[in-house]
């Protein structure tokens, strides 16, 4: 059994048990060694100001993404297009959990 962490993808240390030991940073979703899907997971920007407040108008795009590197290779060809909109800074989630962020969208001096 093949188990998803922060760090990679890794042997789950008891692959004949009912229930894997995932150990430190990993999430609870595993595939067989058939390869088969692991949980559908959705990538998506939460929007903020400089201060925190998340930005939420109809105006700004809600798109959801299959994978971090599609979510951002989104961000890169429009960040300056949210900028103008009033968006300071983002935070990518898997799901609802923050995989990274704030991170700045103005650009360093």
């Amino acid at each position: 059994m093949v188990v998803q962490c922060s760090t990679g993808m890794r042997q789950a240390s008891n692959v004949g048990s009912r229930w894997p030991v995932f150990g430190s940073g990993c999430r609870e979703r595993w595939r067989s060694h058939a390869g088969s899907r692991l949980g559908t997971v959705s990538w998506t920007w939460r929007y903020e100001t400089a201060n925190g407040q998340q930005v939420s108008t109809k105006a700004l795009p809600h798109e959801t993404f299959p994978s971090q590197s599609d979510a951002e290779t989104w961000l890169g060809e429009r960040w300056r297009v949210l900028l103008a909109s009033g968006v300071d800074q983002v935070q990518l989630l898997e799901d609802d959990h923050v995989v990274y962020g704030p991170m700045s969208l103005h650009p360093a001096d």
